[in-house]
């Protein structure tokens, strides 16, 4: 993460799709709590670059939501963000 950060920028595209990469092989390994942080960074910073409505971002919404559930945590912000999302694909 550090040498992504110090190459590339937090705002950039890779960072955040290596943030997604790096918290799914947390969650794989069963440590969601290393995972939320990473996935919750990495939701931000495509909303940021893609906007908040974009259907690229469903995995890595469906990637933060399984994390926050593993840890206990209330998903349905997430779900619904996810069901507008997919709203909005023609033909869903």
């Amino acid at each position: 993460e550090e040498i992504l950060q110090s190459t590339l920028g937090r705002d950039h595209i890779l960072f955040a799709q290596n943030l997604h990469a790096f918290g799914r092989i947390a969650m794989a390994r069963g440590d969601a709590g290393a995972a939320v942080p990473m996935l919750r960074e990495a939701v931000q910073s495509l909303e940021a670059t893609w906007g908040t409505e974009n259907p690229d971002l469903i995995p890595v919404l469906e990637s933060y939501r399984t994390a926050l559930a593993a840890q206990g945590m209330n998903t349905e912000e997430i779900d619904t963000r996810i069901r507008d999302i997919r709203a909005t694909i023609p033909g869903t």
